[in-house]
């Protein structure tokens, strides 16, 4: 096994902002390790079990990092995103503390314009902002990406040494991600496209509420007022979960919003009927979600445009693209759902939930009962050797 000279002989400085995770793969690329391998060789007590080293170093840690960079303790433990955003919503980021989508630590999504920002200043790099769950790099007011735009990777990106500079590139195919591939969605919308042009800026807008309801500020919402950041971040929550869970047809709510924002064909057909949590998602889809809350929450004039073609054909009044819409077309275990999680949300939401559930005269806590018993069987039939009567299994009349 390779060994690791303390203190290193090549130790790169960590660049402002820069995430430890990012920090730790430039400086294994200038030894042309991977990153995985090198923090193993570097800290060979952190377990190799954390999901990412950028959140809440121990003591152990700081230290070896430390000895190695010739810095001082304070200097490491100030990159510590706990650190650095004390007031942080730590279950919000993918992949920490429990299987997400994140593949690795270095699976995030990251912004092209920064990393070409990066390159020309000789220092590539992933910043704090890449591990909050956005769609949008709000220094470029630029679409974040977490795939290569050039093939379709099943390993996560890392850092290599490339013509005497270190660069983030493919894991397979081994492409910089500053260059761009084929198109994903619009890179950005031109000045003559005012309606595509004002969406952008409200998706900016509402984003920015979500970004600062992260880092745990009290935000503003149009439509709604101002909110404290649990009380966003569970509308966020609540809505997600319930714009992709799944129905009777196999499909979802989701669909209802057309995407010509983005460019996606509203099919999305969960495979099961496990919640989506937001920040599992990937950009695109995240963005797909958001442009259906903000039609759900906003005024009438922002939800219309955000509403996609299905309301062109489809015209529901004022009750179109609202709570009240989402609640009477949403499955009975969805309402329960939204019914019991609008006890966090703000106050106008939650009083107009209140009036939806006096309504309905729905008992939530035996619905979601019902449905938790029905979970554990599917998941019993699902990963067992019995085969599954779903006519027996689904109680449709709740469903």
């Amino acid at each position: 096994m390779a060994v690791i000279t303390r203190p290193l002989p090549v130790a790169p400085r960590p660049k402002p902002g820069e995430l430890i995770s990012s920090w730790l793969g430039r400086t294994a690329a200038r030894y042309d390790m991977d990153g995985a391998a090198f923090r193993a060789l570097l800290l060979p007590d952190d377990g190799q079990g954390r999901d990412r080293l950028d959140l809440q170093l121990t003591a152990g840690e700081v230290t070896g990092i430390a000895d190695a960079f010739r810095l001082p303790p304070e200097h490491v433990a100030a990159l510590d995103l706990t650190q650095a955003w004390p007031c942080l919503a730590v279950d919000w980021l993918p992949g920490v503390g429990r299987k997400m989508r994140a593949r690795s630590n270095l699976d995030l999504p990251w912004c092209r314009k920064c990393l070409e920002e990066g390159h020309s200043s000789g220092g590539t790099h992933l910043d704090r902002e890449a591990a909050l769950p956005l769609c949008l790099c709000h220094r470029h007011q630029h679409w974040r990406v977490d795939c290569c735009q050039h093939c379709s990777p099943d390993n996560p990106p890392r850092f290599v040494w490339d013509k005497g500079e270190v660069e983030l590139a493919c894991g397979d195919c081994r492409r910089l991600l500053r260059t761009p591939g084929r198109p994903i969605w619009a890179e950005c919308w031109g000045n003559d496209d005012r309606h595509m042009g004002r969406k952008f800026e409200i998706m900016l807008l509402f984003e920015r509420c979500l970004r600062s309801a992260l880092l745990g500020h009290q935000v503003r919402i149009e439509g709604v007022g101002r909110v404290e950041p649990a009380e966003f971040l569970a509308l966020v929550d609540d809505l997600t979960r319930a714009l992709l869970a799944p129905n009777r047809s196999s499909t979802s709510l989701i669909n209802r919003y057309g995407c010509d924002f983005l460019r996606i064909e509203p099919d999305h057909r969960p495979t099961d009927w496990r919640e989506r949590p937001y920040p599992e998602l990937g950009p695109m889809t995240r963005a797909w979600v958001l442009s259906a809350i903000i039609a759900i929450v906003s005024g009438e004039t922002i939800g219309l445009l955000f509403s996609g073609r299905y309301w062109a054909r489809h015209s529901g009044g004022d009750n179109a693209r609202s709570p009240e819409w989402l609640f009477e077309h949403a499955a009975t275990w969805v309402k329960a759902m939204l019914i019991r999680g609008s006890a966090r949300w703000p106050a106008p939401l939650r009083e107009r939930m209140r009036t939806l559930h006096a309504g309905s005269g729905l008992d939530v806590d035996d619905i979601l009962i019902r449905f938790e018993t029905w979970r554990v069987e599917e998941d019993r039939v699902r990963f067992g050797t019995q085969r599954p009567d779903w006519e027996q299994l689904i109680d449709w009349s709740w469903l």
